[in-house]
């Protein structure tokens, strides 16, 4: 029973393994889903700011997708920077995506005023 209990785990956790990367961006907020991970969804009354820019303090120029909570909001990953006292995540490099150009105009479209331009 053990053997195939432990069986079903692992099959369990390989083909959770080989979910793809997702990135959904709409009028409700962002949501996204790291291989392997849980869905980890960002409503706009959480996010105080965000843009795709470069992650902060490091010399990579690869664009990433950045966004500030509102003062008090706690998001289910490790905070990457603080910037002028306010927690950043770097939520997936732009790189990894299937159609990188389109991130950008998206999120500004749905974002509004949260979009912050790149520095």
């Amino acid at each position: 029973m053990v053997g195939l209990s432990g069986l079903y785990g692992s099959g369990w956790l390989f083909l959770r393994w080989l979910r793809p990367l997702r990135l959904r961006i709409g009028p409700e907020g962002i949501a996204m889903r790291d291989f392997g991970a849980t869905d980890l969804v960002f409503r706009w009354d959480q996010i105080a700011a965000v843009t795709v820019d470069p992650r902060p303090y490091t010399s990579e120029r690869h664009l990433w997708l950045l966004v500030w909570p509102v003062p008090g909001e706690r998001f289910a990953l490790p905070r990457t920077h603080v910037v002028d006292g306010h927690e950043t995540y770097a939520l997936v490099a732009v790189r990894r995506l299937r159609e990188p150009g389109e991130v950008e105009p998206v999120v500004r479209h749905f974002a509004c005023r949260r979009y912050a331009e790149p520095a």
